[in-house]
């Protein structure tokens, strides 16, 4: 390594990232692009030394912004980095690494485990985490029936819930120990192929967007049990969700107009809130609030790729582009947690 270089990563260690940094996993090289809160905007930082190999698919932080994880279309599918200061090191590939395209990506709350969806039986891959050192765990006994897309873990890291694309579109696990058990299905399945599984902070409910009417199921995971509540009208697929760190507000990016809807939550009733002055204009893939709730990230179709919004009790204003966008489609957006 040139010994400018070596400096430039010196001094990145010795720096913070703000609370406020995102990622967006993209098309088109270098796949991964990160941004920092600057001023009004956000400002693009140094890509990291070693990039993901292909097209980006989903990234996820871990909880204190300690690792960050890239899935990607190719292999190795799986792109983890160690995060010091502003530095992203990559760390070796796992030893067993998924068996297909990967979609999307997660780790528990306590960084312990972090589960990856994707193309190819089992579908799901989990890892144990040892130090900086990702081990994949056994299968679980019963496996997902198809691609998995998404996959999100519950608060407490007692459930993995599974989107995948085929029936029943939706797969929850209870971990004990390392292993994962499925749980039966709910007695009302998404009506069409998985997208996205997201917890609620309080693990109240469990989000399962979907394609076809009506896009979106809402359910509440209790012991062994998975069970359907009324969900809020959407107006498309919904590609991802996310809640606000109080629970008090849920994001839903879809493929059709107004693209991005914001719903309060207050029990298990959820209310659309006005849409936005400035609405995106093309499909949304990825949505992310940040850590304070003060802003929501979305990854979007077609350009600008990356647009974000300051947030306030549901109410949101559209903040101006980064001068560098990510170059191709947006897949997957995360703030640091």
């Amino acid at each position: 390594m040139r010994a400018s270089r070596r400096a430039a990563i010196a001094s990145q260690a010795e720096e913070k990232l703000g609370a406020n940094t995102v990622a967006v996993a993209h098309s088109g090289t270098p796949f991964l692009s990160l941004y920092e809160r600057s001023g009004s905007s956000f400002a693009k930082l140094p890509n990291p030394a070693s990039l993901p190999t292909g097209n980006a698919e989903g990234v996820s932080f871990s909880v204190g912004g300690q690792y960050l994880c890239v899935v990607t279309q190719t292999s190795p599918y799986v792109t983890i980095y160690k995060i010091s200061g502003k530095a992203f090191e990559r760390l070796p590939n796992p030893a067993t690494l998924p068996t297909g395209m990967a979609f999307g990506c997660d780790f528990s709350r306590d960084g312990t485990y972090l589960a990856i969806s994707h193309s190819g039986s089992p579908y799901i891959t989990i890892y144990k985490r040892s130090g900086d050192t990702f081990t994949k765990l056994p299968n679980p006994a019963t496996l997902p029936q198809g691609d998995a897309r998404g996959c999100g873990f519950s608060p407490n890291g007692e459930y993995l819930a599974v989107s995948m694309t085929v029936t029943p579109f939706v797969a929850v696990y209870r971990r004990s120990g390392d292993t994962f058990a499925r749980l039966a299905n709910p007695s009302l399945l998404p009506s069409g192929q998985g997208r996205c599984a997201r917890f609620s902070p309080d693990g109240v409910h469990l989000i399962a967007g979907h394609m076809n009417a009506p896009y979106v199921r809402v359910y509440k995971v209790s012991g062994n049990s998975v069970s359907w509540v009324t969900g809020p009208a959407v107006a498309g697929t919904v590609m991802d969700a996310s809640f606000s760190s109080d629970g008090l507000y849920m994001a839903l990016g879809h493929d059709t107009t107004p693209f991005i809807s914001v719903y309060s939550r207050i029990g298990d009733t959820f209310t659309k809130q006005a849409n936005p002055a400035t609405l995106p204009t093309i499909q949304v893939n990825g949505c992310s609030f940040s850590s304070d709730n003060s802003l929501l990230a979305l990854s979007t179709l077609a350009s600008p790729f990356f647009i974000s919004y300051t947030h306030n009790a549901g109410a949101l204003a559209r903040i101006a582009n980064p001068e560098t966008l990510p170059p191709q489609q947006g897949k997957g957006v995360a703030f640091m947690r």
